[in-house]
């Protein structure tokens, strides 16, 4: 699910309840087929490519995760909501800056793209993965910081 929308990127209107009439659309009709979901919002937000992306917008990013994982739960208590760094992204900031918190938070997520030329990318798979694994905000940091709250 997306933390803002074409009209309007700005995450402190989705946190004031600006957009709650489409977020309630969504969530209601992926509950009445998909009551168990796993609801990914606001996803990659420590890139740079998402209008929802969170470095010096952090306050306002989790506000904004925080009011709509609220409105899901609410369609259904069901939904697994699953919040979801970018690997590594050249180490912009610290993904934790914009943690919802442990109340909102089913999963901790990362998406990773081993096989993308603008990684840090070498044709020795050993390496890599062991640069894919340690990098900064990479998946030992996700690793660690999920078993510090608890989460899978």
């Amino acid at each position: 699910m997306p933390l803002s929308t074409k009209q309007d990127t700005s995450l402190a209107d989705v946190a004031s309840g600006k957009w709650d009439v489409a977020y309630q659309a969504a969530a209601k009709t992926i509950a009445g087929t998909y009551p168990h979901a796993i609801i990914r919002i606001g996803w990659e937000f420590n890139s740079g490519w998402y209008s929802w992306k969170a470095a010096g917008h952090e306050a306002d990013y989790v506000a904004a995760f925080r009011h709509v994982a609220a409105i899901f739960k609410e369609k259904s208590p069901a939904f697994t909501i699953d919040w979801t760094a970018s690997h590594g992204f050249s180490g912009q900031f610290d993904p934790a800056k914009a943690y919802p918190g442990d109340d909102v938070v089913d999963v901790i997520g990362m998406d990773a793209y081993a096989d993308k030329r603008w990684q840090k990318y070498t044709d020795d798979p050993v390496a890599h993965w062991k640069w894919f694994r340690d990098f900064s905000y990479g998946l030992n940091w996700q690793a660690d910081f999920a078993k510090k709250h608890g989460k899978p």
